[in-house]
């Protein structure tokens, strides 16, 4: 319901005759309507049809029964005393003459049908407040109001409105409340006048001055319904589903909470005055050929974008949907709701978007005859029971207030002191809203009146006051330079300018980030020069030489130990020709080694390039040739797979050859073997590879300045020390391997190694944390969620980070320890942000460590508001210098800093879309791109679907992100080459092995005759079916045993996959080291058997696994 339908409906005769005339006309150029016609009147009795509008209210009655969002409310005030059996009388003539209000809606079958049945009334309540004072009098009729307003209406049994008759000493007031599926705006003007005739009538004695209605709404409901089926309105559905189609389904807002999986429409409304702009207004709709409704509603559109970055939005505003004159005199739901798509273009100017607002609203009005649940239906839009379809904004606009001058002065007074837009009554809401945001608007003399109704679900109060202090600022800068790009318009107040400029380089802390708004805060990371990475152990080796440093199953050295073999494998290094930044490849299993060769080769002046073993040898061949490094620090274990192309520096093992260094040397006195890298914290440092959207791996250099502060940082957050045992989990060619192994060493802590097979998540990790006394670790919350938290006591400091946490999560694993969620890309070496996480409030990346710069700015580099969505920008110490060979994605990436007063700052574009929360912290909202982050791997779709494509027999690809058995997971979507066979999924994964790594293997595959694509021929990755893990089948055994069937049942039951035979593979039908745990728990139940994850492993087949568990189940295996 909207002002705009109320105005209209109680305008005088003269004017309703002369809007009857426009609509009649624009009706016969359009086709829709044809005065010579008629509307038919229903033949027959009975039961009769709902309208299209009406079901759709029936629908959500049925979803909340008890919810006031439909009721609406109407008022009438006359400065007479009307008696009880007066109004009743009034009443029962007003339900006689429109058949509607004796209307309800039981269930015939299992459809809802439209009963009339005679005799049906309102319920009266009475309440007689004269002789109390005016102020008391109105507090008590506003408590009454608020009171009528709650009950529900029982659809089926009616009556559907009621009323309440208040008697004060200015005189009579009637108030009534209707559910919406009778009632909507326009209906008020219909229902004022005919009750006033009706009580004039009852006073006076004289009959009614009312002509006869020549149709009721059940005609208009079957004639609807009639012309839906004879296909009538196909050609205005046609411009609908074109414009429509591939819109967004959703809209992005400054949101306080998430949608809840089902809205309760629970509201409440923010009024204001905007002081004398509705000549302003006008003026500019003049110049422009546009009228008022387009220059604020492209105003509006403009706002969305700046608050969210959406640059295609559906905004949704009401129509009276009453163009037939039959109609005009009718009480009803007729109104319908357009879905308004606005394109917009940051770069361009307001008034470019004013053109393209009033051509779309232009379109919208001359097709708006079909029903929006038509609409809806037609378009498959994905019902969400937590958000509207096709919209979740709307803007109302109402001009007409003329008939403000017919209302008693006392009722304009009233109307003053409100301050709100609607007809006296509007004001006494529900407390709900049946959409995210309303924008209401109405005319006000020289000024606009208006409201933001909004979902308490989803803003807090001090949200909206802050957007509609935006929308006055935004407002005002349209109507003073309409000329302005749409992304130049201000929405940032004075306050968070002020705030943002003090706050743009320091530290945390200092800045009043408790209250207020943060749009660039650093850290303060550690003092002075920051210092190179292999510093840190030789001050760690000062402070405790003979505490271990780095231990795995097999050895342990201490910190002099540690810093005297990496000098002397650094010695060994420069004798083989290494110099500075030179790149050398590490490829060693875990243990202390790992260690020994990333400090020796640091201070050989090199940088390290550090890769993982268990890669295929191909994705290790094609770093290896991007990197073009001649000497490659390898075991004798390993060395075979890379002798014949390059030359080795092969670490045995045992002790390294040469003599013993001195029992107690002088740590201080013995010079560094070389004094250049000491003093240079800009030398890079390591490379790390990470997944590149073109399916080439991309290298990221990284120097060594940025560690230094960031260490320091989590040290001091962790309360970690020399007593601190830290698991070194993360893979060798992972940049969190670095960090691992650095917080051990600062703390002066002890970093252990253990072999990945020791590590699978679960049982087998839980043992290890146990029996290894680990009491800090970097885990991913996908490992978290195969641990139980209240067997790791002795865990008293977690750091996780790499994919999002959710809060039950962090509630279960921050009882009686540290939990610290951590964020940062390779590209800032390792964590630009953290904050402790306790679940009290949903997780968030939290604040700058380590000398980090941080801002979230809209896509033209502009800061964008308190709780408004941006791409974060990282600035500040840590950066990168780039990727190594690429100097155009280094110059994209890679950005003038001008919010650092630093010559040849830069910041780099994370890519990730964020929000400051009130508190200063930043909240995590998605990605401008298609890079993921699953189970701690970067992972670009991309690179992905490029190596999919690369098979012989697919065509084209894609990849996506998809819950399949209840984890996130990655899919592959293949087009097959027509005139070769249909490759296997297992066959697919064994493509895949030889070039990729594990992560960027598809849990599941999809075979399609197309990709779907947009109107702009890009991948439609919202219209990608679900995968399917299961393969097709040549063979048709299924389990041979009970046993094979149990099995077989827990692997559908965690991957969700179809028919299983014995030989069927878990790790070809989608299993991982993640959903293994979880299976061999499922197994576990069934069989009555107690195998460990690593029994899937060694049994990785239904046939295999079902041996073992039966084995485990007679106790002759475990």
């Amino acid at each position: 319901m909207s002002d705009h339908e109320r105005r209209i409906g109680a305008l005088t005769p003269e004017r309703r005759a002369l809007l009857e005339r426009a609509l009649n006309a624009s009706a016969r150029r359009r086709g829709t309507a044809d005065p010579a016609a008629p509307l038919p009147r229903r033949a027959g009795g009975g039961p009769g049809p709902l309208s299209v509008g009406q079901r759709r209210l029936w629908f959500i009655h049925q979803l909340q029964p008890d919810s006031p969002v439909y009721h609406i409310t109407a008022e009438l005030t006359r400065p007479d005393h009307v008696g009880e059996e007066q109004l009743r009388a009034a009443l029962a003539g007003l339900a006689e003459r429109h058949e509607v209000l004796r209307t309800d809606f039981p269930t015939v079958g299992a459809e809802p049908a439209a009963r009339v049945r005679p005799g049906l009334r309102p319920a009266l309540s009475v309440a007689d407040l004269r002789g109390t004072d005016p102020a008391g009098q109105a507090a008590e009729a506003d408590r009454l109001r608020a009171a009528a307003l709650r009950p529900p209406f029982d659809l089926a049994a009616g009556p559907l409105w009621r009323a309440l008759l208040l008697w004060t000493d200015r005189g009579t007031t009637v108030h009534l409340v209707f559910h919406h599926i009778v009632f909507d705006g326009w209906s008020t003007g219909v229902l004022r006048a005919d009750l006033t005739a009706l009580i004039d009538s009852e006073l006076t004695g004289r009959p009614a001055d009312l002509a006869e209605l020549p149709v009721q709404f059940g005609d208009f409901a079957h004639w609807e319904g009639e012309r839906l089926a004879a296909g009538r309105q196909d050609a205005l559905l046609a411009h609908w589903l074109g414009r429509l189609r591939d819109a967004p389904a959703a809209i992005r807002l400054p949101y306080d909470r998430p949608h809840p999986p089902a809205a309760d429409f629970a509201g409440a409304r923010r009024e204001f005055v905007l002081p004398g702009t509705a000549d302003a207004v006008r003026a500019l709709a003049r110049r422009t050929g546009a009228t008022p409704f387009a220059v604020l509603l492209a105003a509006f559109a403009a706002l969305l974008h700046r608050w969210g970055g959406d640059r295609d939005l559906v905004v949704g505003t009401p129509v009276a949907n009453r163009e037939r004159p039959e109609l005009h005199g009718l009480i009803g739901f007729f109104a319908n709701t357009l879905p308004l798509r606005v394109r917009l273009d940051p770069d361009a100017d307001y008034l470019e978007l004013l053109r393209g607002v009033t051509a779309s609203t232009t379109a919208a009005l001359a097709h708006q005859d079909v029903p929006l649940d038509r609409l809806v239906e037609r378009l498959s839009v994905d019902r969400d029971l937590g958000r509207n379809p096709l919209f979740q904004v709307a803007f109302a606009l109402d001009q007409d207030q003329d008939q403000e001058q017919d209302q008693e002065p006392e009722q304009n007074q009233e109307r003053e002191r409100d301050g709100g837009p609607g007809p006296v009554g509007e004001r006494h809401r529900p407390g709900t809203s049946k959409f995210d945001l309303t924008l209401g608007l109405a005319e006000h003399g020289a000024d606009y009146r208006g409201y933001l109704e909004y979902s308490t679900a989803l803003f807090d109060p001090v949200t909206v006051d802050r957007l509609v202090r935006r929308w006055e600022l935004l407002l005002d800068a349209v109507l003073a330079d309409p000329g302005r790009a749409v992304g130049d318009l201000p929405v940032l107040t004075e306050e968070e300018r002020e705030l943002f400029a003090a706050v743009g380089t320091t530290a945390v802390g200092t800045a009043a980030v408790g209250t207020a708004a943060v749009g660039t805060a650093a850290a303060a990371g550690a003092p002075g020069p920051a210092r190179p990475i292999h510093r840190m152990l030789r001050d760690s080796a000062r402070r405790f030489p003979d505490r271990t440093a780095v231990e795995d199953p097999w050895r342990a050295l201490s910190y002099r130990e540690l810093d005297g073999r990496s000098d002397r494998l650094a010695e060994r290094l420069r004798a083989r020709g290494v110099g500075r930044e030179q790149l050398v490849p590490i490829v060693l299993d875990r243990g202390v080694d790992c260690a020994v060769a990333l400090f020796a080769v640091l201070k050989a002046g090199a940088a390290a390039l550090p890769l993982d073993p268990e890669h295929p040898q191909a994705r290790l061949e094609q770093v290896l040739a991007e990197a073009d490094a001649p000497l490659l620090v390898t075991e004798p274990a390993l060395a075979g797979r890379f002798g014949a192309h390059r030359d080795l520096l092969v670490l045995e093992p045992g002790p390294e050859p040469g003599p013993e260094p001195d029992p107690a040397p002088d740590l201080d006195a013995r010079p560094a073997p070389d004094a250049d890298p000491d003093a240079d914290p800009d030398r890079l440092a390591y490379v790390i590879f990470t997944s590149g959207s073109t399916g080439r791996p991309k290298g990221v250099l990284v120097p060594h300045g940025g560690l230094d502060g960031m260490i320091r940082d989590l040290v001091a957050l962790g309360g970690l020390d020399e007593r601190t045992r830290v698991l070194q989990f993360a893979s060798p060619g992972f940049d969190a391997s670095v960090l691992e192994l650095l917080v051990a060493v600062e703390s002066g802590g002890t970093a252990v190694y253990e072999p990945r097979r020791a590590m699978t998540p679960g049982a087998d990790l839980t043992e290890l944390l146990r029996t290894r006394r680990i009491d800090a670790a970097l885990l991913l919350p996908s490992v978290l969620g195969t641990l139980d938290p209240d067997e790791l006591p002795g865990l008293r400091c977690l750091f996780t980070g790499g994919e999002a946490i959710d809060r039950p999560a962090a509630r279960r694993w921050s009882a009686g320890r540290l939990l610290v969620n951590l964020y940062g890309p390779t590209e800032c070496s390792v964590v630009a942000t953290g904050a402790p996480c306790t679940g009290e409030r949903p997780p968030v990346l939290g604040r700058p460590l380590g000398g980090r710069t941080v801002h979230v700015l809209d896509p033209l580099g502009r800061p964008v508001p308190l709780g408004c969505t941006g791409e974060l920008h990282l600035g500040g110490t840590g950066l990168a210098r780039g990727y190594l060979g690429r100097p155009g994605g280094t110059a994209t990436a890679f950005v003038p800093d001008p919010y650092s007063g630093t010559p040849g700052g830069r910041l780099y574009r994370t890519g990730d879309l964020v929000r400051w929360t009130p508190d200063g912290e930043l909240e995590f909202q998605g990605r401008r791109d298609q890079q993921v982050k699953l189970r701690g791997f970067r992972i670009e779709l991309g690179e992905v679907a490029a190596h999919l494509a690369a098979h012989p027999a697919v065509r084209s690809a894609a990849a996506d992100v998809r819950e399949l058995a209840g984890t996130r997971q990655l899919a592959g979507y293949l087009v097959p080459e027509p005139r070769l066979p249909v490759p296997a999924p297992g066959e697919l994964r064994a493509f895949l092995r030889e070039r990729v790594p594990e992560h960027l293997v598809p849990a599941a595959f999809r075979l399609l005759d197309r990709l779907p694509l947009t109107v702009n021929g890009k991948l439609d990755r919202a219209a990608l079916p679900d995968p399917v893990t299961d393969r097709p089948r040549t063979d048709t055994a299924g389990p041979a045993d009970p046993v094979q069937r149990q099995v077989a049942e827990a692997w559908h039951e965690v991957l969700g996959c179809g028919a299983l035979g014995p030989d069927d593979n878990f790790f070809e039908v989608g299993g991982n080291s993640l959903t293994a745990t979880r299976v061999v728990a499922a197994v576990n139940a069934r069989v009555g058997s107690a195998l460990r994850v690593r029994a899937l492993f060694l049994a990785p087949t239904v046939a295999a696994l079902a041996a073992a568990a039966a084995d485990s189940a007679s106790g002759h295996y475990r």
